[in-house]
């Protein structure tokens, strides 16, 4: 493994969005804008539609925000308390509560991308082409708006501000970030490997490794400490018949549904389905046209891929306690931002094209997007074939130019 972060190469295509307070506005802007767009077309689930009634998660949130979030103890919802609590204080009806946090937390999601990658040392034009790449992920935010009552955009928030902290040298407070995420979801303690997978300076590392431990540890009290304070209470059936049928079933039916349980039922229904919707769930339906962009660049991105692996491995594994694919597998977008951007930049200079190709590219696959307020999922052959034909456009301009300084014979 070489340096821990790349050197800066925002120098190189110098700052057209500004710096400050001015690039600060400039990418909120152009983030509210695109939200804006997704939003009006996305259609929100009513608790009048058949998906509603289905006794899944999002019954669990909504009843724990309308009594004491931390009184509720069906796990694994119980120790997911953060954004209930939130909406429990708002001054809003509780649909709106949940409204309101996250297309917040999509926000700050999309505004710290921006950062990120910024950070990590691309150019201006391609770190916003990053932020929108991701906000064109149907479950990355018109999942969410679809069925306002999910929790994943949480666990993204706190990824992301983990990932930004730890690039501007914060560990401390990345780890503070990361401890409080827990209470969000307890997905997020996939993060606590991501201060030895970036500052790392070779593959075994044991003063990195040591600093690593320290900096996972408040996050794995946290995670500890949740569930000390906040006992699963599903297998009691006095305690299950003083809740709602469709908040006292967890998975299947089951009232307590625990890590034990979960791994056994899911890795038996996802081995006895086994099938290629499986493996398209878990590529481009998750990702999009972000899982094919990294392959153009396979010779940059191995040592970012073998710094990122462990991180998207563990993601991988964690579908095993999930019957989804995309919104579990986006806990590791940081990493597939940054290999495709990789493979894009490697495109643009082969082509020798400008700095905003990248963001053209970006701009040209959103509106894809806005086509079926009620489909969440990506058109990758859609986007396969407009890359294809940006592309060709592109080889075609600058064969153009070409020709077009090349003096006659």
């Amino acid at each position: 493994m070489t340096a821990t972060v790349p050197e800066d190469r925002a120098g190189a295509g110098g700052f057209p969005l500004g710096r400050g307070w001015r690039e600060f506005l400039t990418v909120s802007l152009i983030c509210v804008a695109l939200l804006g767009l997704l939003y009006s077309r996305t259609y929100r689930v009513a608790k009048t539609d058949p998906v509603f009634l289905e006794p899944w998660d999002h019954h669990k949130y909504i009843y724990m925000a309308l009594h004491n979030p931390v009184d509720f103890h069906i796990a694994p919802h119980c120790w997911r308390f953060l954004n209930p609590l939130i909406a429990h204080f708002l001054p809003f009806d509780v649909d709106t509560s949940f409204l309101v946090i996250i297309l917040v937390e999509i926000f700050l999601t999309s505004v710290l991308i921006y950062y990120s990658l910024a950070k990590w040392g691309f150019r201006q034009y391609d770190a916003l082409a990053g932020m929108i790449l991701f906000m064109e992920i149907p479950e990355a935010v018109r999942g969410p708006i679809f069925m306002v009552w999910r929790i994943d955009p949480v666990t993204w928030l706190f990824i992301i501000a983990t990932i930004y902290l730890l690039l501007i040298k914060q560990p401390v407070w990345a780890s503070i970030v990361l401890a409080a995420g827990i209470a969000g979801k307890d997905a997020v303690i996939l993060g606590a490997p991501l201060y030895y997978l970036l500052y790392a300076d070779r593959i075994v590392d044991r003063d990195k490794l040591w600093r690593g431990v320290l900096f996972a540890l408040p996050a794995a009290i946290a995670f500890v400490a949740i569930r000390k304070f906040i006992p699963e209470m599903g297998s009691d059936p006095a305690y299950a018949a003083t809740l709602p049928g469709n908040v006292a079933q967890s998975y299947n039916g089951q009232p307590g549904f625990g890590y034990l349980e979960s791994l056994k039922v899911v890795i038996g229904w996802k081995i006895a389905e086994f099938s290629g919707w499986q493996l398209r769930a878990m590529t481009v339906n998750a990702f999009g046209i972000l899982f094919l962009l990294p392959f153009f660049a396979w010779r940059e991105n191995w040592m970012p891929f073998v710094r990122w692996s462990p991180f998207i491995a563990l993601t991988y594994l964690s579908m095993l306690f999930s019957g989804s694919y995309e919104r579990v597998l986006l806990i590791c977008f940081p990493a597939f931002l940054i290999l495709a951007l990789n493979g894009l930049d490697h495109l643009r200079r082969m082509a020798g094209t400008g700095d905003g190709w990248v963001l053209g590219l970006a701009c040209a696959l959103f509106p894809i997007t806005l086509l079926y307020p009620k489909r969440i999922e990506p058109f990758f052959e859609v986007q396969a074939l407009i890359f294809i034909l940006f592309m060709a456009a592109m080889l075609q301009w600058r064969q153009g130019g070409l020709k077009a300084v090349t003096p006659p014979a």
